[in-house]
């Protein structure tokens, strides 16, 4: 009796609880995992709530360095703005685009004695004058702020250069306007030479003619950098 007992356990009972026991773990297992997802799903929710701001804010940042030259657009807003603070632009050429490569701050130089400092009254204690010698650099001094994911291959510039005519307060204001434009601008080089007025001339009867107002227009060229950052998604 015992023996028939046994062997039922054996062909009958025990691969049933074995089969439930791998049942209850694989159950457990697809339980943790569904768990694991419904936190995921919840993050991934939370994330696509705020996918319209980082949309609108990726699509400020994409006017502010599209992913290609875009010329035309910047060249209609260079007219736009020339033409707002009624400066006149003779002028526009662009160079080839430039890799970019970042330049670190020059080191500040050691003061210099004054040359007409009073010497000391010992000749023989003189020392020697001092040289202009480089200071020594504060931690972290001339090293440029970068960031690993702008590179040479993926981040360049676009030099412009603009010759122009205008008043010189007007000139200032369409300068400013450039750098706090939609694209990124930075002005690298600028200079003005004022139109001076005409020197009185005599006239026929011999009297001078009185000299024209004075005027603040002025003429100037100025070198722009405008830049691009290179979409890593797009195909080549």
């Amino acid at each position: 009796m015992t023996a028939s007992i046994a062997l039922g356990w054996l062909l009958g009972a025990s691969p049933l609880l074995a089969a439930a026991k791998v049942a209850d773990e694989a159950r457990e297992a697809a339980e943790a995992q569904n768990a694991t997802y419904s936190q995921e799903l919840v993050i991934l929710k939370d994330q696509f709530a705020g996918i319209e701001k980082l949309e609108a804010q990726l699509g400020d940042l994409r006017a502010e360095l599209p992913s290609g030259a875009a010329l035309p657009a910047y060249l209609n807003q260079l007219s736009t703005e020339a033409q707002k603070h009624s400066v006149t632009l003779t002028t526009i050429t662009t160079a080839d685009a430039v890799a970019y490569a970042p330049t670190a701050a020059e080191a500040p130089i050691a003061e210099t004695p004054p040359a007409d400092a009073e010497a000391p009254a010992d000749a023989d204690a003189a020392a020697p004058a001092a040289e202009a010698v480089p200071a020594a650099p504060a931690e972290g001094a001339g090293v440029p702020v970068t960031s690993p994911l702008v590179t040479a291959e993926n981040f360049i510039a676009i030099p412009i250069t603009l010759a122009f005519d205008g008043g010189y307060d007007n000139v200032l204001a369409f300068v400013e306007s450039l750098q706090k434009g939609t694209r990124l601008t930075a002005v690298t080089a600028f200079s003005t030479t004022k139109e001076d007025a005409a020197a009185a001339a005599p006239s026929e009867d011999g009297a001078a003619k009185a000299a024209p107002a004075a005027t603040d227009a002025v003429t100037g060229t100025m070198s722009l950098l405008i830049y691009v950052l290179l979409d890593p998604t797009a195909e080549g």
